[in-house]
């Protein structure tokens, strides 16, 4: 399958930017709490991965001083390759703009997200204990029950992930 990326700048409103906000809550939007950022998926970029039958994937993306974020990435299928092509793309843009990080971030219980950026290069470079909670309340939403996450691991922390470019 042949996948290509198209670019979608903030606050653009059209059908694949609209796609992309649909599917957001499995990435945890439509406002993203990080370590540091909450992102309001209305309000940062975002690329699109379309394959032969459609969209397959999305990724919004947000500078950060010297470091592209990787806000949310999603594929609609697995083990595909869509990842790696949206990835790939991420990486184009940063060094066409002339940063010199990847930065990411992902919960404790994504095991599938830590293995996906480790395998391209990205090392752990922040671990906040509790830091799910935290962004919980910067969202405004009161961190009150225990949330099971994947493969019934309870989200308690947050990790960065980085890969200097």
């Amino acid at each position: 399958m042949a996948i290509s990326i198209t670019y979608h700048p903030a606050r653009e409103g059209n059908a694949m930017r609209d796609w992309c906000l649909e599917r957001s809550s499995a990435v945890g939007g439509p406002v993203v709490a990080g370590i540091e950022a909450v992102h309001d998926l209305d309000n940062v970029d975002v690329l699109v991965a379309e394959g032969d039958d459609g969209p397959c994937g999305f990724a919004h993306i947000a500078r950060q001083g010297a470091s592209l974020e990787i806000v949310t990435i999603l594929a609609t299928e697995k083990s595909v390759g869509t990842g790696t092509v949206i990835l790939r793309e991420i990486d184009r843009r940063a060094r066409m703009l002339g940063l010199g990080w990847l930065m990411v971030q992902t919960t404790n219980d994504n095991t599938d997200a830590l293995r996906f950026y480790q395998r391209r290069g990205f090392h752990v470079s922040d671990y906040r204990v509790g830091g799910f909670r935290d962004a919980l309340r910067r969202k405004g939403i009161p961190p009150d029950q225990p949330v099971e996450g994947v493969n019934g691991i309870e989200i308690r922390d947050l990790i960065r992930l980085s890969r200097r470019l």
